[in-house]
């Protein structure tokens, strides 16, 4: 892929883009990116228009726009930008940090298990903690599982609870970019 480029994803399918700096988007469902967003000389920017894209930074900060905000991801961050049909931005930072800078001229700096939404004006709300991921008890993790026909359960899962945390979204694939969910509840 080369500035300019665009990766855009039907329904059910999902893309991986390697950027050489280390940087990895992954593309979900119904998203489109535009690789050199806007700035264009550099590669490693891109431009989420519409949908969702997890990312991870390699050892060089990463610029990240959508139509309301420009995410800068610091070195070794993690996330996820999501930008909904209304025209809303939503940026969660996993690992490490970055800085969120709206249309409206707001910066706002997340860490560790923070989000910030933004609408389609370009205003950012109120920053939010998120809550760590579970930690997974059983099975282990990257385990194959035996298949076992309806109604008899295939497998049992477990994960300690979560302080605070209300419910819990399950997601199973055959492969690590759920382009196509077996089971999402």
């Amino acid at each position: 892929l080369h500035v300019g480029d665009v990766v855009q994803t039907e329904t059910r399918a999902g893309a991986q883009i390697s950027f050489s700096s280390g940087s990895v988007g992954s593309v979900r469902p119904d998203s489109v990116v535009y690789i050199g967003g806007s700035a264009e000389s550099s590669t490693a920017a891109w431009r989420v228009q519409s949908g969702r894209v997890n990312f991870s930074v390699g050892d060089e900060t990463t610029e990240i726009v959508t139509p309301t905000a420009r995410t800068t991801a610091f070195q070794n961050a993690s996330g996820n930008i999501d930008v909904t049909d209304a025209g809303e931005t939503g940026v969660k930072i996993f690992r490490g940090q970055a800085e969120v800078e709206t249309t409206q001229g707001q910066k706002i700096t997340l860490t560790e298990n923070q989000a910030v939404q933004v609408d389609a004006a370009g205003k950012a709300g109120a920053t939010l903690d998120l809550p760590p991921p579970p930690t997974l008890v059983a099975p282990a993790a990257k385990a194959r599982l035996p298949l076992v026909a309806p109604p008899d359960a295939s497998a049992t899962l477990s994960w300690n609870a979560v302080q605070n945390g209300v419910t819990y979204h399950l997601a199973m694939d055959y492969n690590v970019t759920q382009a196509n969910l077996l089971l999402s509840a």
